[in-house]
């Protein structure tokens, strides 16, 4: 199975779905006293958009829903009725 997977929900709005708990790494977090949820990856999300992506920061938005991670990305001009 291959945990992430990316949809376009709309013209220019794309989400990255992760299904926590069914990465090769869960193992590895729960070592390090960590449980590989979506509050975790959300966490890994955000880390590296701030310092890899520090501009964009401004055009994602998190959605957590059971056991997964969603973030979206709008990627023409941004708009309002789309941010949290």
């Amino acid at each position: 199975m291959t945990p992430l997977r990316l949809i376009e929900t709309e013209p220019g709005a794309f989400s990255l779905l992760l299904d926590a708990g069914t990465t090769p790494v869960d193992e590895l977090v729960e070592q390090l006293d960590h449980e590989p949820n979506g509050y975790f990856w959300e966490g890994v999300a955000r880390y590296l958009v701030s310092t890899e992506q520090p501009t964009s920061k401004d055009t994602f938005r998190m959605i957590l829903r059971a056991g997964c991670s969603v973030r979206t990305a709008m990627t023409g001009p941004r708009s309002n009725s789309w941010l949290p």
